[in-house]
């Protein structure tokens, strides 16, 4: 860095510049975008945990006004979940903070939904009972049941073809009464 004549005449100005270049190993704001522009979410990943690494990885890349833009491009570009991405194009005025909230709110009702699992039963076709039951790990926490009247003439389109129980998704539930 310096001879020894060198230091004796060098500022403290000097000194500290050379360090600087010496032990700053800062990689350039191009290297730092284009790992930036080629992140994508990792398939063990939680979306909130890819979200937050493309934040960090902006913060290097000196976006300026742009970076909250950056952001949600990358995130867009890099989510694995196909639904999640298209609900979120769909979003008008969307916002770095409203995409965050959008997230965190799908992935606890995508949580919440696979806890559930629903079961219909028709009843000598009297009446219907939708349970639902929740899971969490092996033990059964949660057991809600509610009855629906069948009325006269209906009985053949409520009973399933085959059996009189069966499960169904959160669509079939949400339409088909």
């Amino acid at each position: 860095m310096f001879c020894k004549d060198e230091l004796d005449k060098a500022t403290y100005a000097d000194i500290v510049s050379k360090l600087k270049q010496k032990l700053d190993k800062t990689e350039p704001d191009l290297v730092q975008r284009f790992r930036f522009s080629q992140r994508n979410q990792q398939p063990d990943e939680y979306n909130e945990d890819f979200v937050q690494a493309v934040k960090m990885q902006a913060e290097f890349c000196g976006f300026g006004a742009f970076k909250n833009v950056a952001i949600m491009d990358r995130v867009l570009a890099g989510l694995l979940d196909g639904n999640l991405k298209e609900n979120l194009l769909k979003e008008e005025s969307l916002t770095l903070d409203k995409m965050d909230k959008f997230i965190t709110t799908w992935n606890i009702a995508k949580q919440n939904n696979l806890n559930w699992d629903s079961t219909v039963t028709l009843h000598q076709n009297k009446f219907i009972t939708f349970k639902r039951q929740q899971h969490k790990g092996k033990g059964l926490h949660d057991t809600r049941s509610t009855r629906f009247p069948v009325e006269r003439g209906q009985e053949n389109a409520m009973a399933p073809s085959s059996t009189n129980r069966r499960v169904v998704d959160s669509k079939e539930m949400c339409c088909s009464w």
